[in-house]
C-alpha cells in the first residue's frame, strides 16, 4: 500500500490489487464527511462517485447526570440521582441550575452545599444545560514521567511532555491501556531538533524503547530509524512535519512503517497491539499523536453519488454497486 500527504493535515492511503482500489482518507481536523471521489473530470467532484466512510451508528445519548451537573457549575462527580431519574430532562437541568445558583448566591442550605460538592469554594459560573453532557472517557494512556492535559487535546492528537525522571534517558513513556490498536499516527519533529523520540506498536506493553515485540520508528537529530522486533531495517533522513504511520496490514499479516516517502514492512504475529511512545530528554515534548483501534478501522464504508456540494446532495448508490467492503 502507499500513502501521500495531500496537505499538512490530510493523508491519503491507498493500494491497488488487480482492478480493485482500496483507500482511506485521514483528516483529524476535518468536520463532516470526507470522501474519495472518482470524477468524470479533474476539475469538479459534481457527478462523481464518492466513497464515504461511515462510523457505526451512535447509540442513543446516555443521561450523564454527573457530567451534566458539573457542566452546570457544581463539582460533585457522584451526585445523588434518585429524584432526577424520575423526572424529565428539562426539569433535571433546571434543578441542577438551582443547586448551583443557590450556592453562588449564598442561599443554599447544608444539604444543597454538600450536593453541589464544591466544598468551601463556590462554582465559578452557573450555566443551564439544554442537553446531556458527553460522558467522560477514561484516559487511554498509562504514563511514566510524562504529563498531559486532557482538556487541551486537539483534533491533531495528544501532546506529551517529559517533566520528570532522568535528564537523558528513555525512562519516560506512554502506553495505551489495552492492546486494541492497529494504527499509530504521529508528526515528524523539526529536523534540526536535537531530541530523541520513539513510537511503536507492540504486543507487550512492558517493552523498552527497542520494542522487541513489535515495530517502531525512532527519530534522532536529522535521522529516522525503522525497527522490526528491535532490529534496525532502515535509516535515512526525514522531512519536518511529515506524517508518521505504524499500521497493521491484515492482508499481508505485517506492520507497515512509513514517514514521508520512506516505508518498511515488519512481520507480525498479532492483529492488535499496544501503542507506545518514548521521550529521551527531560523538558522535551511531542504532539500530534493519535491511534486507531481495530473497531474504528472496521467502520463501514458506503458509496454515494455527489449531485451537489453539500451533505444533503449525497445519493447512496444501489446495493449492487456497493462493491467496496474494506478500507485496509
Amino acid at each position: 500500500s502507499c500513502q501521500v500527504q495531500l496537505t499538512s493535515k490530510m493523508d491519503f492511503e491507498y493500494s491497488l490489487k488487480s482492478d480493485e482500489l482500496r483507500a482511506r482518507v485521514k483528516c483529524p481536523t476535518c468536520q463532516g464527511w470526507v470522501g474519495v471521489g472518482f470524477a468524470p473530470t479533474k476539475t469538479s467532484s459534481i457527478g462523481s462517485t464518492t466513497v464515504i466512510g461511515l462510523p457505526p451508528v451512535a447509540a442513543k445519548p446516555t443521561k450523564t447526570y454527573a457530567e451534566t451537573f458539573q457542566a452546570t457549575g457544581c463539582c460533585n462527580a457522584n451526585p445523588p440521582t434518585d429524584w432526577w431519574e424520575k423526572q424529565g430532562d428539562t426539569k433535571v437541568w433546571n434543578d441542577m441550575l438551582a443547586y448551583c445558583s443557590k450556592v453562588v448566591n449564598g442561599k443554599a442550605n447544608a444539604r444543597q452545599i454538600e450536593t453541589c460538592g464544591c466544598g468551601n469554594s463556590e462554582p465559578a459560573k452557573c450555566t443551564k444545560q439544554s442537553e446531556w453532557a458527553p460522558r467522560k472517557q477514561p484516559m487511554p494512556w498509562t504514563m511514566t514521567h510524562l504529563s498531559i492535559n486532557p482538556t487541551e487535546i486537539t483534533r491533531d492528537g495528544w501532546s506529551f511532555k517529559k517533566d520528570d525522571g532522568d535528564m537523558k534517558s528513555y525512562d519516560a513513556s506512554a502506553v495505551t491501556s489495552d492492546a486494541s490498536v492497529v494504527e499509530l499516527h504521529a508528526i515528524a519533529p523539526r529536523t534540526d531538533q536535537g531530541s530523541y523520540y520513539g513510537f511503536c506498536l507492540t504486543k507487550d506493553a512492558s517493552d523498552d524503547q527497542y520494542c522487541s515485540n513489535g515495530a517502531s520508528v525512532f527519530f534522532l537529530p536529522g535521522l529516522v530509524n525503522f525497527m522490526c522486533s528491535g532490529n534496525k531495517v532502515f535509516e535515512g533522513t526525514f522531512e519536518e512535519g511529515s506524517a508518521v504511520l505504524i499500521k497493521f496490514d491484515a492482508s499481508t499479516n505485517s506492520i507497515q512503517i512509513s514517514t514521508g516517502t520512506s516505508m518498511s514492512m515488519c512481520p507480525s504475529g498479532s492483529s492488535s497491539f499496544y501503542a507506545k511512545l518514548f521521550i529521551y530528554s527531560k523538558g522535551d515534548s511531542i504532539s500530534g499523536i493519535h491511534f486507531v483501534t481495530a473497531a474504528e478501522a472496521a467502520a463501514s464504508v458506503r458509496k454515494y453519488l455527489v449531485e451537489g456540494g453539500a451533505s444533503a446532495d449525497l445519493m447512496p448508490l444501489a446495493n449492487a454497486n456497493q462493491t467496496l467492503t474494506a478500507t485496509s
